[in-house]
Parts: structure tokens; C-alpha cells; sequence
């Protein structure tokens, strides 16, 4: 804040929106390289139908491990976007 100060004169400065970005997750190596985009809460993508069962990778996720093996490992349920990632 101090810096922008500095840099943009009061008079130039109409408003200021801060924001930030919750429920993410950005696959990363050992030396913090990303190995994938970010990936967040909105992403849908666990949602589609996966081969001949019709149900999505979420819920096949959570059929082929189970609920409680999934709350243990993850903390939460097979949802689309990130948790399916931190399991």
C-alpha cells in the first residue's frame, strides 16, 4: 500500500478493489515448478459422465474408495475441482 502510494498520485486514483482466490489447488514439483493450471472450486470438469457407468469421476471416485476413505485421505467429499485433486 505504501508503495502504490508513492506510485499513483492521489488525485489518479478513483478506487481500489482488492480480491483473492480460495478453494485452489495448482499441482506443483519439488522445486515449485507448476506441473498443472490452477484448478478451483468452479471447475466442472468431475462432473462429466465417466465410460460406461454414466456417473461422473467424482462419484466414481467416491464408489471406488468409499465416503470414509475419502474424508480420511481428503478431509471432504468427491466433489469437482480441487478435492479430487488433494486425495
Amino acid at each position: 500500500m505504501n508503495r502504490l502510494e508513492v506510485e499513483c498520485p492521489k488525485a489518479n486514483v478513483v478506487g481500489l478493489g482488492v480480491t483473492g482466490q480460495m478453494h485452489g489447488v495448482a499441482m506443483v514439483d519439488e522445486t515449485a515448478k507448476p506441473l498443472t493450471s490452477l484448478v478451483t472450486w468452479q471447475d466442472a470438469r468431475g462432473n462429466r459422465p465417466c465410460g460406461a457407468t454414466g456417473r461422473s469421476y467424482a462419484r466414481e471416485l467416491a464408489r471406488r474408495l468409499g465416503a470414509d476413505s475419502l474424508m480420511a485421505r481428503g478431509g471432504g467429499f468427491a466433489l469437482p475441482g480441487h478435492q479430487c485433486l488433494s486425495v
